[in-house]
């Protein structure tokens, strides 16, 4: 959720003082008790507001030789915290705040003090391996992930979950909070923590997979998660990370999206959608949602797709909207424009997702893959509908069997009772990274020119 702060500046003509220093006027003689003077008005910025007019102070500034310190209110509300920016200490040795930083935020700000406008990037760009943030459902660690997905707020030990990297695998692109009816659709017994979790892992699975990788290797796959990988306990960074996410998308190798129906609707969510259509090509985003999709969601994900909207986005400050919209009137030719490309990109990656069950009987396919296919005619892009019908999932899953079958006969002549877990895996891999390999050469033949050819009419080159 975006926060909203409430900022104000004051003036001291002799400098920033300490903040030990006791800043009332000294007087002789007893104390007289004057009632307080009655507070102003501080003016309320939103959190894109804050950054933005952040970002344009530390232009002024080569290196960075200060750090901000805020002191929170202590009332929130609507779920928006509020913050009182009444001083600023001007540290020129980071050593003087050392102990109100966790280590790496120290390293950090010591290394960026020593870095060219050129190197913030390398300095700040981090990844968190899978083993640290993603768990299946039988490993012991599944209560810690689960801890580390149920909110947003990051402490400086989440900071420390991930390492200094050149780039990643996977930008992790989610909303923190589950839907309003998520244990309506869901079920009480599925946390949506929990569930995120154990998406992330079916993700690093995939990953080794396609690379033909051992199927244990999926704990050493990168992921970009904001939580792990921007710092949590210093303003200053946590504000130059934030305006470089777009640096970082090109970074990682693939987006995955955590897709639930209503992701669209987080105004977060759509903003690092639209830099992700703009630097990304169709091929390397996913759609993670597998355990999202069941009869009771279907509808509502055709729903949220077939009615988006950036009117339709939520937030906590209508004044949040400004950011959004400004990148959308910079990037893309109108915001009709900019829907027309969420839309089709949205249909055809939810119906590439839906592949993957459709392939296990026709029954599945008319229930989960055709609702997309007949979307896509009913939003105007017939060219879209028509290349999805030319897929052929039950055949390439036949193709992938066949391919393990050959390979058990020549691995074993036993039982697959009896048959040792190293080859059972292989078998495993051999059968899922095949009929993957089929979905995306398909995918990136029939489908991601309609969808290039879109971006290419919205996007502003």
């Amino acid at each position: 959720a975006a926060a909203a702060w409430t900022v104000t500046w004051n003036n001291h003509p002799g400098g920033a003082p300490r903040i030990e220093e006791d800043l009332r006027p000294r007087t002789s003689g007893p104390t007289v008790q004057q009632p307080p003077a009655p507070a102003p008005a501080a003016p309320q910025m939103s959190f894109f507001q804050l950054h933005g007019s952040m970002v344009e102070l530390l232009r002024m500034f080569s290196k960075p030789t200060g750090i901000f310190c805020c002191a929170c209110d202590d009332d929130a509300r609507d779920g928006v915290e509020h913050v009182s920016v009444s001083r600023v200490v001007n540290v020129m040795d980071i050593s003087e705040v050392r102990p109100m930083l966790s280590h790496a935020a120290v390293s950090k700000a010591e290394q960026l003090s020593r870095a060219k406008d050129s190197e913030i990037d390398d300095v700040l760009f981090r990844t968190a391996p899978a083993g640290k943030v993603a768990a299946a459902w039988s490993d012991s660690w599944l209560p810690t992930c689960s801890e580390f997905w149920r909110n947003a707020e990051g402490l400086a030990e989440d900071y420390e979950l991930s390492v200094d990297a050149g780039r990643a695998d996977i930008f992790v692109s989610h909303s923190w909070s589950a839907p309003e009816n998520w244990e309506v659709v869901m079920g009480k017994d599925r946390p949506y923590a929990t569930v995120k979790s154990t998406m992330l892992a079916v993700v690093a699975k995939d990953v080794v997979l396609a690379r033909n990788e051992a199927l244990s290797n999926w704990r050493e796959v990168t992921f970009w998660v904001d939580k792990a990988c921007i710092p949590q306990d210093d303003l200053h960074l946590k504000l130059l990370c934030i305006g470089r996410i777009e640096n970082f998308i090109n970074r990682c190798d693939r987006i995955c999206i955590l897709f639930t129906w209503a992701y669209l609707e987080r105004l977060w969510c759509v903003y690092e959608w639209a830099c992700v259509l703009v630097h990304k090509e169709p091929k390397h985003l996913w759609l993670q949602n597998e355990m999202f999709v069941s009869d009771k969601s279907l509808p509502l994900y055709l729903d949220c797709v077939r009615y988006f909207s950036l009117k339709r986005t939520k937030c906590f400050l209508e004044t949040d909207r400004e950011i959004l919209a400004k990148k959308i009137d910079s990037c893309y030719e109108s915001r009709p424009a900019f829907e027309k490309l969420v839309k089709a990109t949205a249909v055809a990656l939810m119906a590439r997702s839906m592949l993957f069950r459709a392939g296990r009987s026709a029954r599945l396919r008319k229930q989960f893959f055709e609702p997309w296919v007949e979307l896509a005619t009913d939003l105007g892009f017939t060219e879209l509908s028509a290349a999805l019908q030319t897929c052929k999932p039950a055949e390439w899953r036949e193709t992938a069997s066949a391919e393990s079958a050959q390979t058990a006969t020549r691995t074993s002549t036993r039982s697959d009772q009896s048959m040792p877990l190293p080859t059972k895996e292989k078998l495993l891999s051999i059968t899922t990274s095949t009929y993957h390999s089929s979905i995306e050469s398909w995918f990136d033949e029939a489908v991601s020119p309609i969808l290039l050819a879109i971006r290419r009419e919205t996007v502003k080159m």
